[in-house]
């Protein structure tokens, strides 16, 4: 696995869940984790599609 690539996963999981939900970093950090990966289930499909 190359270096820091949870890190690049992570940005995107979250570049998604901001960009579908409309909140900002801010709401996002706030935010529980599961919620977060309950918003982006489909994430992980996208790149497949």
């Amino acid at each position: 696995m190359p270096y820091c690539a949870g890190y690049a996963c992570g940005y995107h999981m979250i570049k998604n869940y901001l960009k579908k939900t409309g909140k900002s970093i801010v709401e996002a950090t706030l935010t529980p984790a599961s919620d977060i990966l309950k918003e982006i289930e489909v994430f992980w499909n996208e790149e497949s599609a």
